[in-house]
């Protein structure tokens, strides 16, 4: 009875998790689109009235550094991405299941923790080679993969005790 109540909870809150997770993955993308759009709109306007003399000095260095931002940029957005997707398939499972504590449920959460790990390191380089300064975060989202990392491992332990429960019964 008590767990019944507690897996009706878990429902509930994940199925209202979902939506608002959605919401959090589609509105940067429509603030970029739209960014993007009026910047280059924009930039097109000023870059027709330009005089040849002000062009920026396009090294093979700089070059090189601004190909490798972009690639920073795009584990970045990945990391993210990936990180929200991977809650929310963690949110739908278990809103579906029995029980929690499945091996898959574990290695979602993992998933989450590492990407969540991967965010402060890929923004600070991603911002020493766009702009040739070093911006340390506090590590927030590195810390929140650490501690979400050893959830998984406590998801991890859950799945064997529920796996002991189920033969014991």
């Amino acid at each position: 009875m008590e767990n019944e109540k507690y897996l009706k909870r878990i429902r509930t809150a994940c199925t209202a998790a979902i939506p608002i997770l959605l919401v959090f993955l589609v509105l940067p993308v429509i603030g970029a689109v739209t960014s993007a759009v009026s910047g280059f709109i924009e930039g097109w306007n000023e870059a027709a009235s330009e005089t040849p003399s002000s062009t920026p000095d396009l090294t093979v260095v700089n070059g090189i550094k601004m190909i490798f931002a972009l690639i920073t940029a795009a584990v970045l957005i990945v990391a993210v991405v990936c990180m929200v997707i991977s809650v929310i398939q963690l949110f739908i499972r278990l809103r579906n299941s029995e029980s929690p504590f499945t091996e898959l449920s574990s290695k979602k959460v993992r998933n989450v923790g590492i990407f969540l790990m991967l965010i402060d390191p890929a923004y600070t380089m991603f911002y020493l080679l766009a702009f040739d300064k070093l911006q340390i975060t506090l590590g927030l989202h590195f810390s929140a993969g650490i501690l979400i990392y050893c959830f998984s491992l406590i998801f991890k332990y859950g799945t064997y005790l529920q796996q002991q429960s189920d033969e014991t019964l």
